[in-house]
């Protein structure tokens, strides 16, 4: 995809031996056809210099082109610019700056500039740090775990069975319930022992003066 028109390039096939991809070069070992080599940029970090760089080395005559105003401008952000600058320079790596990709072709690539006017870059090969088209397959095969994670916190049908479920399972909540050991003693220590002098009892039942008399 051409960054500038959000368009797909006339050529850009990754299929073709003269055209390349960043993928292709580091993980297949795609090698560029002739010794001539145009890589373009259309990210602005440091893909498309460490290809000019590492296709310098490996011996082909490089240049690269680019859509931005300078070379790899995020490098800015990084403090790397001016190294990266220095050490194309140092390869005999030429650069073109405002260039808008048109067509590419298996002996030239063309273009334009900032002002409209053509370029026109002999190569062998063309590799491309461009946009290209999202791969939409995991996001389109999961639309029902998509359809219930977008839906409104009070239609999710998991909320409300949960929160019952929690309140029930809850042993606080549970040894409050009608007739539990808790609770009856609770009731007696809050009332009057008739087995106790001083009418305060702080037994259990089943070792309570009262309730093995029977006055319980």
């Amino acid at each position: 995809m051409n960054r500038v028109t959000h368009e797909p390039v006339p050529g850009a096939d990754a299929a073709l031996p003269w055209v390349l991809t960043p993928e292709q070069i580091m993980l297949e070992g795609k090698i560029p056809p002739g010794e001539r080599v145009l890589v373009y940029d259309g990210e602005g970090y440091f893909t498309a210099t460490c290809l000019a760089e590492k296709l310098a080395l490996d011996g082909h005559r490089v240049e690269l082109a680019t859509c931005f105003d300078g070379v790899a401008p995020f490098c800015h952000e990084t403090l790397e610019d001016a190294f990266v600058r220095r050490r194309l320079h140092d390869l005999g790596v030429a650069t073109h700056t405002g260039v808008t990709l048109r067509t590419i072709g298996d002996t030239r690539v063309l273009g334009e500039d900032e002002f409209g006017d053509s370029v026109d870059v002999a190569s062998d090969a063309v590799v491309l740090v461009t946009q290209r088209l999202s791969n939409e397959t995991l996001s389109t095969s999961s639309s029902r775990a998509t359809r219930i994670l977008s839906a409104p916190r009070a239609w999710r049908p998991s909320t409300a069975s949960a929160t019952a479920s929690r309140r029930s399972s809850s042993p606080m909540r549970s040894s409050r319930g009608t007739g539990s050991p808790e609770r009856s003693t609770r009731r007696i220590r809050r009332g009057r022992c008739p087995g106790s002098a001083s009418g305060r009892c702080s037994s259990l039942p089943a070792t309570c003066s009262g309730t093995r008399s029977g006055l319980w």
